[in-house]
């Protein structure tokens, strides 16, 4: 099954991929762009405690609908940088973490893997989502890193 493909626009919009509707105002822009609009991916849903793969993370919406609080591991540094063809320094991507559950204390907690710094709140509440931005900060082999901060409340 195909993935779903969204855009997101500079306002923080996400709506239907359509690069064609500019009633909208959406404009197309390239994947290299990634400090402007970017095509998010669906990806598939994670309700359990994990280690996030980098091809959940890297400009994706991760849907979570746990049954009790749960905590997502980011993979390492090292592997995200890896996993992503245009890590460089400066460089970064978004992504979101949906949590759709309506449980009580079913929250979702963002924890970092080695090589990894997160700034700001990184527990989702039921019933929000969370955007995040990684910033490479060091993309040399054994020794790369990333700081993630929250970009929204």
């Amino acid at each position: 099954m195909a993935d779903t493909q969204y855009w997101l626009t500079k306002n923080g919009d996400i709506a239907p991929a359509n690069p064609a509707n500019t009633a909208l105002g959406i404009q197309v822009a390239s994947l290299e762009t990634r400090f402007d609009d970017t095509y998010l991916t669906i990806s598939s849903a994670q309700s359990t405690a994990a280690t996030l793969t980098t091809t959940q993370m890297i400009n994706n919406i991760v849907p979570s609908a746990p049954g009790a609080a749960i905590v997502l591991t980011t993979p390492t540094a090292a592997a995200i940088v890896l996993g992503d063809g245009s890590a460089a320094l400066g460089r970064g991507f978004k992504f979101y973490v949906v949590n759709t559950s309506a449980t009580t204390g079913a929250t979702v907690t963002l924890a970092a893997g080695t090589g990894v710094t997160l700034l700001g709140n990184a527990v989702v509440a039921i019933g929000t989502t969370a955007g995040f931005y990684a910033n490479y900060t060091n993309v040399t082999t054994g020794t790369q890193a990333l700081t993630i901060v929250r970009l929204t409340a």
